[in-house]
């Protein structure tokens, strides 16, 4: 079952695109995770939950219905896993951003979600504050028109670490990757 929620008031009152709030729709098929997601996103005056679903299927016929700014999206759902529903929405919907919420380990999951063209990962039980921001940077982004496209043919550079180029940490993996070619000294013997 998709929920849908209309609009009226609080978005009538708002006179530029800056200040309305940022439009989630929520994908998870834990019904008290995305209740504790909507709490926690409405509880911010710069987001509003525009819908959910409770499978993947669902997740994709809200996406079209709804054109939100940002889908979050658990990777493991009914019907279709978040995997098989990143494409589709990019598809359907490309100027949604996605920030894939799961509680697969970020370190596994990351590089395969970016690489579909997701635009940020979120490990469930990082604090919520995260996941906000998460939320917002990408809701900006795409406000700015600076979605970056990511997938096959989309410019992911292949030695970039897994979530490099989502997560504003560019210039630490540049370090990460200048002390891996240094040469490493060798060990003292005794």
């Amino acid at each position: 079952m998709v929920r849908v929620r209309l609009e009226v008031g609080a978005l009538n009152e708002m006179d530029s695109v800056q200040n309305t709030p940022i439009r989630v729709f929520v994908a998870d098929d834990v019904p008290d995770m995305r209740s504790l997601v909507r709490f926690a996103l409405e509880e911010s005056p710069d987001m509003i939950v525009v819908g959910e679903a409770r499978t993947g299927a669902e997740a994709v016929q809200g996406v079209g219905k709804t054109r939100p700014d940002v889908v979050l999206l658990d990777l493991s759902m009914p019907d279709l896993d978040g995997l098989e529903v990143i494409p589709v929405v990019l598809e359907q919907s490309p100027e949604t951003g996605i920030v894939v919420f799961s509680g697969f380990e970020a370190a596994r999951m990351r590089g395969p979600t970016l690489e579909l063209g997701a635009h940020r990962y979120v490990e469930k039980g990082r604090p919520l504050d995260e996941l906000r921001a998460a939320i917002r940077e990408v809701g900006e982004a795409k406000r700015a028109g600076g979605l970056p496209r990511r997938g096959p043919g989309n410019g992911n550079p292949g030695d970039d670490p897994p979530g490099a180029p989502a997560t504003g940490m560019n210039a630490m993996w540049d370090s990460v990757r200048s002390l891996r070619r240094r040469p490493r000294p060798e060990p003292a013997t005794a």
